[in-house]
């Protein structure tokens, strides 16, 4: 063992295995010189050419810089069989020398291992499988639409596109959308400032939503439902639907609600039609008035009686004069013959008769307004349940409550030119946008029976959902599952997109179990350098720097340490000049952390939590792309549409993350879906995932693993009751609190298991990222956080 201990180089370690291995030298001596130490990291100081033998003299040179090289440089064998790799491109090695070198390399270094002279190797266990665990993705339990939560009926389409409306309304929901996202908007805009885009986007649905029921025919929609529903059955027997058996004579109401709401042509509404516009501007009152002065008959000639008249009113402290008394003051004033005086007060009539037409046909709209959208609630509750049953579906308050906001909305951009924010902050003086108010107030204060609710759904328990994340990992391989038919060894590879789609599912799903159980909004609305930003934190200072962003690339200048799981200022803290992995750089580690501004909380306070080690191998591979020498990524990615004839294809690209073979480009995972957006993650087309395209995401990966129809929200309350049951310390119930940005009343509240207050992050966000860890067996050091 004494002799072992001396050996340091990467000579001496060929030495000793020629001695045990007396016929495998010469082959592995012709592994290490001619088909490894050429790799342009090793720095070999001549060059290699293709079918041309290395002189002795050039032998010797290699053999040399052999002696100096360490041997534990040489630690990571799937790496340096990677250098390996790039060696026999270089050369044109055939594919049989290539099998022949790489394993008498393979062997050759296996031994080293098992002699002590290279580094223990990593054993992860948090680590994409190179194929799929088994044949099939899912537990089969059917498909998700054949258990639906509640009995719903599904509607005949009637919601407008944009692309349908007129050119006019269209620049008038280009107009509405800049007045609401752009926060550089040029016009007037009364409000403090730009929404996010997902809010807006539910306003625009809405609206689209309601001018479509302004043009739809009701009766004759009534009968497309009729017709939908018997068709629905002749399809499937089991098909079951309240629309059946209603009439085939549309209620009285509906055709009134029809003759009320007549069908506009599409090329003529709107948004008008949806709230109407009435000027209470005074420089519009001109307008409004009438010239001639309604004449009425004089009480009495006797000025002592005219003016016990004025008197008594002013008495009465009224603002100004009655109309009839300034008339009859005017006819006063005519007798005695005082023209100027006359038109005066002829003026002041006049604009005081407009105001008084101006406020009554705005609070008429108002009341047209309530009516239309009253119409709209009582017709859309109807097609929901129309046998009015006890056990039929009911729309939410909540539903009801984005059309209301929505037209709150629709309102404050039309009345951006009329309103008077000095006199009036908040459109208090626009009638119809206080009647909306009320209208929401008094919605919100509604009770409101649920629907009834399949017993299918349900939160799945916190420990049930611990165990998904290295499923979805699993489901992350590169390789299906081995089939005897196609390759003896490997699984075929999937395409790109597919395990893109994997990765994404992956990390939306552990965001929730091991960052946070935060609201869905905030992992869709994720974006590096805004909501999520790469810090190093200074524990013993109490200070934080965030890491250099280039503008340009739109992402941070530093560089990832697979080994760490971290990011480093200087590019040999994740890689030396040989091309391994420092297992201990010297410079400042820096990790992501969740920071939301009051703008993006609840509780309108800021919130910050960090994110643990274990997350940062996939989202750096989503991102960015990494680099990764092991077998999973062996072959990766697959050549679409050619037969590959041996098992070393023409180059290997050592990359997690997207490979556009043709011109060599290594990407991020994100990238093959071309957003066209910054947030983090992304719909398949491109565009940033809406509500409900995230919230479809969750429920898929909950129905697929566990059976049951569940929302993401339902985290929120399953970590709850979990860690309440474990027996958390006052400081740790405040800490989970604050991370799920709860209100100290919400959190309180018996749906939370009434905990308290809240303070800070750091507790909780240690005890559900450690416990996560203890579940799987892996350890917090490696993946829990820095």
């Amino acid at each position: 063992m004494s002799s072992v201990k001396k050996i340091t180089s990467l000579t001496d370690a060929y030495q000793l295995y020629a001695e045990f291995f007396p016929i495998r030298k010469k082959n592995v001596k012709t592994a290490i010189v001619r088909y490894l130490l050429p790799y342009p990291g090793l720095k070999l100081d001549f060059q290699v050419f293709p079918e041309r033998p290395l002189t002795p003299s050039q032998v010797a040179k290699v053999m040399e810089l052999a002696s100096k090289l360490n041997i534990k440089d040489f630690s990571d064998i799937d790496r340096v069989l990677g250098w390996q790799e790039k060696v026999f491109i270089d050369l044109d090695t055939t594919p049989l020398n290539r099998s022949v070198y790489k394993s008498c390399l393979k062997h050759f270094l296996t031994w080293c291992q098992e002699q002590g002279l290279l580094n223990p190797k990593d054993y992860d266990n948090w680590t994409i499988p190179v194929c799929y665990p088994s044949a099939e993705r899912n537990q089969g339990y059917g498909y998700k639409a054949d258990h639906p939560i509640t009995n719903r009926h599904t509607l005949v389409p009637y919601r407008l596109k944009l692309e349908e409306l007129s050119e006019h309304a269209q620049k008038q929901f280009r107009e509405f959308e800049a007045f609401w996202l752009d926060p550089h908007y040029s016009d007037r805009r009364p409000i403090p400032g730009a929404v996010e885009e997902m809010t807006y986007e539910i306003c625009f649905r809405c609206n689209l939503q309601l001018l479509g029921w302004r043009i739809l025919d009701k009766v004759n929609y009534y009968h497309q439902m009729r017709e939908y529903a018997h068709q629905m059955q002749a399809k499937n027997p089991q098909y079951d639907s309240d629309w059946l058996l209603v009439n085939p004579c549309p209620p009285i109401w509906i055709e009134n609600l029809n003759e009320k709401y007549p069908p506009k042509a599409i090329d003529q509404v709107t948004l008008e039609d949806l709230i109407p516009v009435i000027d209470i501007h005074p420089g519009s009152l001109n307008t409004w008035i009438v010239n001639d002065i309604p004449k009425q008959d004089l009480f009495s000639n006797n000025s002592q009686e005219l003016l016990d008249a004025i008197q008594a009113e002013l008495s009465a402290k009224n603002a100004s004069l009655s109309f009839s008394l300034t008339t009859k003051l005017v006819q006063a004033l005519q007798q005695s013959q005082k023209n100027d005086e006359i038109e005066v007060l002829r003026s002041i009539v006049q604009r005081d008769q407009a105001k008084e037409r101006v406020k009554l046909l705005a609070e008429q709209t108002a009341q047209s307004v309530r009516g239309f959208l009253n119409d709209y609630i009582k017709w859309l509750k109807y097609q929901h349940n129309p046998l009015n049953t006890v056990d039929g579906y009911r729309i939410s308050s909540n539903y009801i409550l984005k059309f209301y906001h929505a037209e709150l909305n629709l309102a404050k951009f039309l009345y951006r030119h009329i309103t008077d924010p000095v006199m009036y902050p908040d459109y208090r003086d626009i009638a119809v946008i206080m009647e909306l108010r009320r209208m929401r107030s008094e919605e919100e204060k509604t009770p409101s029976k649920p629907s009834n609710i399949n017993p299918i759904k349900r939160n799945p328990a916190w420990r049930e959902l611990a165990q998904l994340p290295k499923k979805l990992l699993e489901l992350c391989s590169p390789r299906l599952k081995v089939d005897e038919q196609w390759n003896t060894n490997l699984g075929r590879l999937r395409t790109q997109r597919a395990v893109a789609r994997d990765f994404q599912r992956y990390l939306i799903m552990m965001f929730f179990l091991t960052v946070c159980p935060d609201r869905q909004h905030v992992v869709r609305e994720l974006r590096v350098h805004d909501t999520l930003r790469l810090y190093h934190l200074n524990w013993e200072t109490g200070t934080h720097e965030e890491a250099p962003w280039d503008t340009r690339s739109r992402r941070y200048k530093v560089y990832y340490n697979t080994h760490t799981k971290l990011y480093y200022l200087d590019s040999a803290d994740a890689k030396d000049a040989i091309g391994n992995i420092p297992r201990d750089p010297k410079g400042k580690p820096f990790e992501w952390v969740v920071e939301l501004d009051a703008t993006q909380t609840k509780t309108d306070r800021e919130s910050s939590y960090r994110v643990p080690k274990i997350y940062n191998p996939e989202l750096q591979a989503w991102l960015y792309g990494r680099e990764d020498y092991s077998e999973t990524w062996h072959n990766w990615p697959s050549n679409s549409g050619k037969k590959q004839k041996s098992p070393y294809r023409a180059e290997q690209f050592h990359w997690c993350g997207y490979v556009i073979p043709e011109t060599k480009q290594l990407l991020g995972f994100r990238d093959i879906f071309q957003p066209g957006h910054d947030y983090i993650f992304t719909q398949t087309n491109g565009k940033p995932h809406s509500i409900k395209s995230l919230k479809e995401v969750y429920e898929n990966i909950i129905w697929g693993q566990c059976g049951v129809r569940a929302n993401p929200h339902g985290v929120r309350s399953s970590a709850t009751s979990y860690f309440e049951r474990q027996g958390m310390t006052d400081a740790e119930r405040k800490s989970l609190a604050i991370l799920k940005n709860h209100s100290p009343e919400m959190q309180d509240s018996s749906a939370y298991n009434k905990l308290q207050a809240l303070e800070k992050t750091a507790l909780a966000s240690r005890m559900i990222t450690e416990n996560f860890l203890k579940e799987h067996g892996l350890n917090p050091d490696d993946y829990g956080l820095l």
